[in-house]
């Protein structure tokens, strides 16, 4: 069945055999799709889309494609998301733990997709979601109490639910001495640059093996002066 030059309409040609309702078809599907490719203003994207299909977020005014497996921004930003846990958590020795975020200080979001979707909006407390591919800064850091045996880990794992560091999920990783220091001196910081992808998962992962709990302090205040848990990533460049 021959086709238009420009929109790949069918039509039958003088020669095909007459068949109404199957042309009639053909010729819908292939109208509907060349419609999914017009540029639309929509407020939510779809979970799905046709290839090559555009369309237009009203969240942020931004312009979409569809690539077979997500919506892609044509028109790239720098989104970023920085995120605060500021309440004390006890972390038991052992075995490396995630650390779940309690706030946003900056939660950016790519076609109506926060980074940071928190557990009472149906999210996740410990993941922070990359929504635009590129290259990506990003770290943690945190405040422990004072110890006096053993060390203490901090770092940045992608797409590992739990379970600590294993080389080819671990982003970032730094290891810390014990201390009975004043503040300064139980501060520990992780970060990193790397290319991550649509849908990559960041989360934040401590340890210490100082024989009994420790604290990753909250707030202002604390046994060593406090300071926020913070955790983050922020694009900066395609």
């Amino acid at each position: 069945m021959p086709s238009t030059p420009t929109y790949a309409l069918p039509y039958p040609a003088l020669t095909d055999p007459p068949n109404v309702p199957a042309d009639l078809q053909e010729l819908a599907e292939a109208v509907e799709s060349q419609f999914l490719k017009t540029l639309r203003v929509v407020s939510a994207l779809p979970a799905t889309g046709v290839a090559g299909q555009l369309l237009v977020s009203s969240v942020d005014w931004r312009t979409y494609r569809w690539t077979g497996s997500a919506w892609v921004p044509l028109n790239p930003g720098m989104p970023a998301c920085v995120l605060y846990n500021d309440t004390a958590r006890s972390i038991s020795p052992g075995t490396p733990q995630t650390v779940p975020m309690t706030g946003a200080i900056q939660n950016d979001s790519v076609g109506g997709n926060p980074m940071w979707r928190p557990s009472a909006s149906g999210g996740d407390d410990f993941a922070l979601i990359i929504r635009e591919p590129g290259l990506y800064a990003y770290g943690c850091r945190a405040q422990w109490s004072a110890d006096t045996v053993g060390y203490r880990i901090m770092g940045v794992t992608k797409n590992r639910a739990s379970g600590g560091f294993i080389r080819d999920a671990t982003l970032a990783y730094t290891l810390l001495p014990s201390s009975t220091n004043a503040a300064e001196g139980n501060g520990q910081e992780a970060t990193g640059v790397d290319r991550l992808a649509v849908n990559d998962v960041l989360r934040m992962n401590v340890g210490h093996t100082s024989g009994s709990n420790r604290w990753l302090e909250g707030g202002t205040t604390g046994n060593n002066g406090g300071g926020l848990t913070r955790f983050w990533a922020y694009k900066i460049k395609d």
